[in-house]
Order: C-alpha cells, then sequence, then structure tokens
C-alpha cells in the first residue's frame, strides 16, 4: 500500500523531477503503474512498496537497511535477465523514501518502463473482430517471447499471470509482455500458494488442484488468448471459472467466428486440453503451427500450375518423370540381399496385430530437395545420392486399433475409430510399441522405425521425383489443413503411392531413427545413412492434417522432441529382420 503521509507524487518526484502523472493505468498485487509525461515523450513508471521486519537475522536497523538494499539489487538483476525481444523495457530503477525504524524498513521501488497506450484486452474489444493477419502477427510475438522465456532448465522462466489486460501493444502493433510481475523463474515455483494468479486466465490444474505451475500450465493460458484473440470473449463465459473448466473438458470448444482457420481452431483446441499432458509440449510446437499456417494457401503449388498450364494429366506427368528423369533412379535389386521369401515376396502381414506390410526393395535414390520439388528448405539440401538396402515398411501409420491391442491404452486425441492413426505417441513410446510388438512376434528386435533415408526413398516410391508420395495432386494423396476437417482421417483413404503405401504424406507426421540435424545431409554416408547423435530432437517426416501441402513434400523435414507428443504426430513400423 501506498503510506498516506508520502503521497505517489512525492515519490515520483524524488527520482523523475522532470516528469508529471498523466493517469494512473492499472493496479496489481504488487503495486500500481502509472502513465507519465515530461515536455518531450511518455513513459510508464511501477511503484512497488517493499519493507522488511525484525528478526533474528535482521536485528539491527543496518541489517534491516542491507535487506533492502540486497532486495533492489535483486530486482535489477532479474529484470537484466529477462530483457529483451517481447519484453517491455525497463529504462531505470531507483529506491527511494526509505524510512526506517528499530522494527521495520521501508521504502518505495521505482521502475521506469517505455510506455505503450493499448493492452490486448482493450485492442480486441475495440477493434472487433480483429483481421486474421493482424491475430496471425500478435500470437506470433507471444509465442516468441514465451519460447525465448521457457527453455526446459532449471533457469527457465514461466509466466504465471498471463492474461491479455498483461500483453502491451505498440503502434505498430507489435506485442510485448508488461506485467514483469508476473514472469517467475522456474526452479523457484514450488506451489501456487504466493502466486499472481487470475482464475479466469489460469489452468484448472493450478486451481483446482494447486499443482505447481509450468509450460503447460502457461500453454493453457495461452490458448485462452488465443481463443479471446478471435472471439473477443472467453470461452463458456457467461460461467464462473471453475465450472468453465468443466464445461471445457466435458463440452469441448466452439466458436462463433466463421472464418477462423482450422489450423487454430486445432492449436486452440489442443492448447485447452484439461488434462495438462495432452498440451503441446513446449512453445516450439506452438511455432511451428503458426509458421506452417502462414505459409498455407488456397492455390497450387508453383509445380501444380506448370502442370495444369501443360495440360498434362497425372498419368502422362508420370511417364514424363520416368521418361526424363529416370536416369537419376538406377534400380539395384541384385547387388544387396533380397526379401524373405512369405507367399507373396510383396506382400506380409504381421500376425499379433494384422499389420500390413509392403516390400521395399534395394536401390540408389537423389535425397533431398530437387527440382521436381520446388519450395524446399536449406535443411533438405545438399541433394545426394544414397544406396538403401531393401526393408519391410509397413502399409499404413500404426493405427489406434493395432497400438490399443499391444499396449492396451489409447492417448490418442482424436479417438474416433480404430482405423484412425495413433497420434499423442511421443518417440519412447514409440520405441516401447516396437519392442512389445517384436517380443509378441518372439524376436527382441523384429521391427523398428525407418531410418529418415528409408523413409524418404519409400515414400518417393525408390526415388521417383515427385513432390508429394505418388504424384504432384496433394489432394488426391495426402489429408491436410485444406481438406482434413481439422482433424486425423481414417487411413487407407486417400491415393497411394506406386509402393502401394498409403498416407505417407499428411494424416500424422511419421516418426524416424535419427536424431535431428540441421546440416545432416553433409554427413550422411553413401550406404544406409542414418544420424544416431544428436541432442534430444529425433526427426519427424511427411506433414500431417494440421500442415500446408508445402509441409507435405516427399523431401520436407521436421523435428520434434523425442520426449514430447503431439496430436499430428504418429509413426510407421518397418521390419528389420
Amino acid at each position: 500500500m501506498i503510506d498516506e503521509n508520502f503521497p505517489i507524487e512525492m515519490v515520483i518526484h524524488q527520482c523523475l523531477p522532470t516528469y508529471h502523472i498523466v493517469k494512473k493505468i492499472g493496479e496489481g498485487v504488487y503495486g500500481a503503474v502509472y502513465q507519465l509525461q515530461d515536455e518531450f515523450k511518455s513513459r510508464a513508471v511501477k511503484i512497488v512498496p517493499v519493507a522488511a521486519e525484525r528478526s533474528i537475522t535482521l536485528s539491527t536497523g543496518n541489517d534491516l537497511n542491507s535487506k533492502i538494499s540486497h532486495d533492489f539489487q535483486a530486482v535489477r538483476k532479474y529484470y537484466e535477465s529477462i530483457k529483451g525481444e517481447g519484453v517491455i523495457e525497463v529504462l531505470d530503477f531507483h529506491l527511494v523514501g526509505k524510512q526506517i525504524s528499530d522494527q521495520t524498513v521501508r521504502a518505495y521501488l521505482v521502475i521506469l518502463m517505455a510506455y505503450y497506450p493499448d493492452n490486448l484486452l482493450n485492442y480486441v474489444v475495440n477493434r472487433y473482430p480483429v483481421p486474421l493477419v493482424t491475430i496471425r502477427q500478435l500470437i506470433r510475438d507471444l509465442a516468441r517471447v514465451m519460447d525465448r522465456l521457457y527453455h526446459n532448465n532449471p533457469d527457465a522462466f514461466v509466466i504465471t499471470d498471463l492474461k491479455p489486460s498483461n500483453l502491451l501493444i505498440d503502434h505498430n502493433n507489435k506485442l510485448y509482455i508488461g506485467d514483469l510481475g508476473g514472469i517467475k523463474r522456474l526452479g523457484s515455483i514450488s506451489t501456487t500458494t504466493h502466486l499472481q494468479l487470475t482464475p479466469n486466465w489460469t489452468a484448472p490444474e493450478l486451481i483446482l488442484r494447486s499443482v505447481r505451475p509450468g509450460i503447460s500450465s502457461t500453454i493453457f493460458s495461452f490458448g485462452l488468448i488465443l481463443y479471446f484473440a478471435f472471439e473477443g470473449k472467453l470461452p463458456y463465459e457467461d460461467m464462473d471459472f471453475v465450472k468453465r473448466f468443466h464445461a471445457i473438458r466435458d463440452k469441448g470448444i466452439h466458436f462463433n467466428r466463421h472464418d477462423i482457420p482450422g489450423e487454430f481452431k486445432a492449436l486452440i483446441r489442443q492448447c485447452l486440453e484439461f488434462e495438462p499432458s495432452r498440451r503441446p509440449t513446449h512453445f516450439q510446437d506452438i511455432l511451428q503451427h503458426l509458421t506452417d499456417s502462414r505459409h498455407a494457401s488456397n492455390g497450387s503449388t508453383a509445380y501444380e500450375k506448370k502442370v495444369a498450364v501443360s495440360g498434362i494429366n497425372q498419368k502422362e506427368m508420370d511417364a514424363s518423370i520416368l521418361n526424363t528423369q529416370g536416369n537419376r533412379v538406377q534400380m539395384d535389386t541384385h547387388a544387396l540381399p533380397h526379401a524373405p521369401s512369405p507367399s507373396d515376396p510383396h506382400h506380409w502381414s504381421e500376425p499379433y496385430t494384422g499389420m500390413d506390410f509392403i516390400w521395399v526393395p534395394d536401390g540408389r535414390f537423389e535425397m533431398g530437395c530437387g527440382k521436381w520439388s520446388e519450395q524446399g528448405f536449406e535443411n533438405e539440401l545438399p541433394l545426394h545420392e544414397v544406396r538403401i538396402s531393401g526393408f519391410w515398411m509397413g502399409k499404413y501409420p500404426v493405427t489406434q486399433g493395432q497400438w490399443k491391442k499391444i499396449m492396451g491404452t489409447n492417448h490418442s486425441c482424436f479417438k474416433l475409430g480404430n482405423d484412425y492413426p495413433v497420434e499423442q505417441v511421443s518417440w519412447l513410446e514409440a520405441m516401447a510399441f516396437l519392442k512389445r510388438l517384436s517380443q509378441k512376434n518372439n524376436h527382441p528386435d523384429l521391427f523398428s522405425l525407418p531410418s529418415e533415408a528409408q523413409w524418404e526413398y519409400a515414400a518417393g516410391s525408390c526415388g521417383k521425383q515427385e513432390p508429394y508420395a505418388g504424384g504432384i495432386r496433394v489432394d488426391e494423396l495426402a489429408w491436410y489443413i485444406d481438406n482434413s476437417d481439422g482433424s486425423t482421417q481414417p487411413v487407407g483413404k486417400k491415393r497411394p503411392n506406386h509402393l502401394g503405401l498409403f498416407d505417407i504424406c499428411g494424416n500424422v507426421w511419421e516418426w524416424c531413427r535419427d536424431y535431428y540435424q540441421e546440416n545432416a545431409y553433409s554427413m550422411h554416408a553413401s550406404l544406409d545413412p542414418e544420424i544416431i547423435v544428436g541432442e534430444g530432437y529425433r526427426v519427424h517426416r511427411g506433414g500431417s492434417w494440421l500442415s500446408t501441402f508445402n509441409r507435405c513434400r516427399v523431401s520436407g523435414r521436421g523435428k520434434y522432441l523425442e520426449s514430447g507428443r503431439s496430436n499430428h504426430i504418429g509413426f510407421r513400423v518397418i521390419r528389420i529382420k
């Protein structure tokens, strides 16, 4: 509280004599914020009353004075550690109005900051409906700063009171976190007892179970903010926060605004999952969603447009690719070991689950982004020739029915049927599935994930130079953001590639064995390459129901934490013996 005998005007005049108070902007648990003005500019100032009381360790006036000074330096150090893009700029610190007695010491911490005229709450309400392009920019700004503050280590920071009124917007529509009192060092948080929280914008586990805040609770608040940016209100806003939590859990999230893109609806729903384990695991995943949506287009790829203009149909294009570029794909079916000899040399079914497999023959191919895939990224280069030994690959991604039969559970987000691909499965959990599947077949390591090279070789039908698995018409071959209706779809409903593999592009990203390395293609061996050294990120390939067409290309690469789960990542099995 502000001491009535030491008015706020006097506090400001002692350290900022050229400024006068324009208005009070807001007040929170730790202090009040005011707009200041001098002859040239506006600033914001936060006034925080601080105090220390006498104790065994603080027995004298000098001890109390030292404690206040130490706290002041700690605050300065704290702000120094979080400063950077997306956080309000702090210009100066002052400690004024110090009053020392035998029992206590009191003072005012004065923090001079940049002034921003608007916050997200007022911005959305005053401009509703906010254009999609503006929401996209604001939300990406927020996700970037959240990713910067949170790095999954003991010194990471997490925001404990994330809400629209604490997010400031400048004249260029750039977003900043303004309530620095709500940024806490993650390793120092034990319970919610002394945290600064606003129930309407807080995750259910913090309110209902008083659990330790973390990235999952912050992502729930992020989902509420994203919903608010589109709808101008909270979901089930007429309910109190406890009833709202249960309505979100039991009834799901519904939208009134009709122009919200499907990828944003899916992201909001995943962020607002009642169970923390089903939310995105980190903000890098959210940024990937937002990057994919930014590249979305209602038209065709440049490659498809070229074909449409020339009047070449799919069959003619397939023949053209083989005739004009076939010399770049050299099938070598005799130099390396052949397939086992089942009754059908090209198909095999695993007896316990009924999982179907297709034989992928030996051969050479050019791995990476070539002329036939025009919209690639640097991590798909350099184009390089690779030789692959033959192997069996699952005809479909692993389904929820197959997962349940082996693991006995189903953590998928989209529990829509046994023939839907399993998702919300980490790389580590996929490996556990493969171990159990191998044991069911009386072999310790009969099955595996494909290497990244095996995956691309199989997806490209042993090296056909096509942008997507099976041809150039992505709508016929893959479930992606423009045709998936915001969820996974049953496997096997789109056209397969030339080997008979279904859904290898789109529907769900598919885990590979390799660790992710940005420059992996400069490190590859020429025979059966695999990256076996890395730092926790694994490769996934093929794009998903949430991806743009460009992410579903055969040469496209992605990464995710091996312990992370997402409702757009599944996997496919290979037999390695």
